[in-house]
């Protein structure tokens, strides 16, 4: 295919809003019929890659999906194109130009042109088209390489491809940005992106198929032993309908651990993006053990989900087959009366069970927090509490700990013994009390009797089920919150259409003040005396201030509201004359970036790299920062703590620090900051915990690489 033809199909930058948009209606994930306006310039051509990332971002997010940057090296090509769609690919060369990728395997790809007409291309035209020049540009270098060697001429074909290959897997690609839909979305289209529907149907059609053959050896064997004839032609056919059962349940496992794979990346990604859009004062007030506790229930939630699920569908299966087959054979309807019966006991038995593992869920909350509490203030009870006072409320604790399991394990014996084991027998003396009064043929008591046993069967499933049931809705409360935060937030992100980013923004003048606060008020609630009341503050670029009051005087709420932490309740924030509510919240934040208090600030479980380098919004990072990174802490004076670290930049520091003092842990916090390379940078304190010889060290550093500085500190 001609590079003409595919230039067709590439789209101006210009109307890369109509490309997203039309990309994300035809694979499902927007509504024609609500397509919220985004009323922002359109994209010129000739952008950056930078600038191009945050415009393809922002509009994704308005239209309620998320459009995913990614950079790769030449190896990984293959396995992107074949993931990729849909998705955008800006051309290396023609950087006013992109490609709209509607669908995608491992030989083609189908682009999407402006005029809505596809292209079916095979994937080694498309890397061809795209990635010529770059492929040209390294056989260059190998040529150049070829006449410093001595290699035969028969060897020269296979090594220039070879070498080829090498050098280009050095090579970086990016301008692909991934269409998916947000974590938020509605759990219908996330069912149709993963096709889970077609492998829940494919799970149901192959386990009654198993369910079928199971009743066929059941109806063989039991005729074969009653009638006491029994020939080796029905033998070799009952071995062979349990033969066809292995196929049958490799496939059905198969499907099962699809659905529980891909179900649970849904329910994780859900859950991590609600866990990074939930309120910060939601947080605060909440204590290290709720949020252990909140883990580990969301983990036992997606098992008890997964489980549930499918016990839920056989139970129903083999419910309706065994209901139907009995009722075709003879006539059901006292069978299906007792069944009825016992479904109403085991209903009320079901609901004391939950009403008692309700209770033991909260007993059981309660004296985890408690006990995670006490474990990370272990040093303070210690040295300040008296040794007779550690367990003054323990014991208390445990033993209404102990109250309501006995209560809840109580019930739940009765749900498995009487409940479940009961109903065989039962239902075995109503078939034989049936058939005495009115004899059939064999074979129908051999169905009859198999109908009841697959009902015992399905009333196991459906105890085992009710309980996973109840203790989902038990951990629920615990995982509520993080659902609601991922739902509002892509709720909230789609409906604000007059925000852009500031990327996108023409450069203001510089008589205007970088960053402006105009009668702004705030209050931690509607009760309470406000913190701050009409406060009025301008910073100009370049300015280096410091904010001096008393502890409660709100100096940190300022601060807050000034990095997009904390909205005001009245008034007005401005950057470079622009009104808050007309800028990107997450552009806004990386512009003004803050370093909070200490005691709300953090180590995470990670490198030391990542710890300084995780506000860069790229991971992993380029060198270059990387590099930066590293000059920065020999600035701070944290030299020597890098080499001290065997591993150097990819040390891993644990949560509370590897290693790390008060003051080393504060100059990781100010490095972070400076990395962002923010228009204003916002000190919180964070010169408290420093000696004087390296608070000169720091505040030599931050002066000379932060543009405009706003320092907070106490008197």
């Amino acid at each position: 295919m001609s590079a003409d033809t595919l230039v067709k199909y590439l789209w101006p930058t210009a109307k890369i809003f109509d490309a997203v948009n039309s990309l994300g209606i035809r694979a499902g994930y927007i509504s024609t019929g609500n397509i919220p306006p985004v009323a922002a310039p359109p994209a010129p051509s000739g952008w950056d890659e930078p600038a191009l990332d945050s415009w393809i971002g922002y509009i994704a997010e308005k239209l309620g999906i998320e459009a995913v940057a990614t950079r790769i090296n030449c190896n990984s090509l293959p396995s992107l194109i074949s993931n990729s769609a849909p998705c955008i690919v800006r051309h290396p060369s023609r950087t006013d130009r992109v490609a709209a990728v509607a669908a995608s395997n491992r030989k083609r790809l189908t682009l999407l042109g402006p005029d809505k007409s596809t292209k079916s291309v095979s994937v080694e035209e498309f890397s061809s088209f795209f990635y010529a020049e770059q492929e040209k540009e390294e056989a260059e270098a190998v040529e150049s390489l070829f006449h410093k060697l001595s290699i035969p001429e028969h060897r020269k074909s296979a090594a220039r491809k070879a070498m080829t290959k090498e050098f280009m897997a050095e090579s970086a690609i990016s301008g692909w940005w991934l269409l998916r839909l947000l974590p938020g979305d509605s759990v219908r289209k996330h069912l149709r992106q993963n096709r889970i529907t077609r492998d829940l149907i494919m799970f149901c059609l192959i386990y009654l198929a198993t369910l079928g053959l199971t009743m066929a050896g059941w109806l063989i064997i039991g005729e074969g032993a009653l009638s006491g004839s029994f020939s080796v032609a029905w033998f070799l056919f009952w071995g062979a309908l349990l033969l066809a059962q292995v196929p049958l349940s490799l496939a059905s496992s198969f499907r099962g651990a699809m659905i529980s794979t891909k179900s649970g990346t849904v329910f994780k990604k859900t859950l991590l993006y609600g866990a990074l859009n939930m309120n910060p004062e939601a947080l605060r007030t909440q204590g290290t053990g709720q949020f252990l506790g909140r883990v580990m229930d969301a983990e036992a939630f997606e098992q008890m989900a997964q489980a549930g699920a499918f016990i839920a569908i056989s139970a129903a299966i083999e419910f309706v087959v065994a209901s139907l087959a009995i009722n075709v054979v003879v006539d059901g309807a006292n069978f299906f009366m007792l069944a009825l019966l016992w479904g109403l006991f085991a209903a009320w038995v079901v609901y004391r069970y939950y009403r008692h593992s309700s209770r033991w869920y909260d007993a059981y909350r309660e004296m985890t927090n408690r006990m995670v509490e006490r474990m990370i203030g272990h040093r303070t009870r210690l040295m300040q509490q008296q040794p007779d006072c550690w367990h003054e409320d323990e014991d208390e604790t445990l033993s209404g700990y102990m109250k309501r399991s006995k209560e809840m394990d109580n019930t739940g014996i009765l749900l498995t013994t009487i409940v479940q084991k009961g109903w065989l027998p039962f239902g075995l003396m109503a078939v034989a009390q049936f058939y005495l009064q009115n004899p059939a043929p064999l074979h129908a008591v051999l169905i009859s009797v198999g109908c009841i046993m697959m009902i015992d069967r399905a009333l196991a499933h459906f105890i085992q089920g009710a309980q996973t049931v109840i203790g989902i809705m038990n951990i629920w409360n615990q995982i509520e919150p993080l659902c609601t935060a991922a739902f509002s937030a892509r709720a909230k992100n789609s409906a604000v259409t007059n925000d852009y980013p500031l990327e996108l923004r023409p450069k203001a003048s510089s008589a205007a003040p970088l960053l402006q606060a105009m009668k702004v008020s705030f209050s931690y609630s509607a009760a309470r005396k406000a913190v701050l009341d009409d406060c009025n503050l301008a910073i100009m670029r370049g300015d280096r201030l410091l904010l001096e009051g008393s502890s409660g005087s709100g100096k940190s709420t300022l601060a807050a509201m000034l990095s997009g932490l904390r909205p005001p309740d009245s008034g007005r924030l401005l950057y470079s004359g622009i009104s808050s509510d007309r800028i990107h919240l997450r552009s806004w934040r990386k512009k003004v970036v803050q370093a909070p208090q200490f005691h709300e600030n953090h180590i995470f479980s990670e490198t030391f790299g990542f710890n300084l380098l995780m506000g860069g919004g790229k991971w992993p990072p380029e060198p270059e920062a990387t590099e930066e990174a590293e000059e920065i802490c020999h600035e701070l004076g944290l030299g020597d703590l890098l080499r001290k670290m065997p591993a150097g930049m990819q040390q891993q520091v644990g949560e509370s620090g590897w290693r790390l003092s008060h003051g080393e842990r504060s100059r990781v916090f100010i490095a972070r900051a400076l990395l962002q390379q923010p228009d204003l940078l916002i000190l919180d304190e964070s010169f408290a915990a420093l000696d004087p010889e390296n608070f000169l060290i720091v505040l030599d550093c931050v002066l000379k690489r932060a543009g405009t500085l706003l320092v907070i500190a106490h008197p």
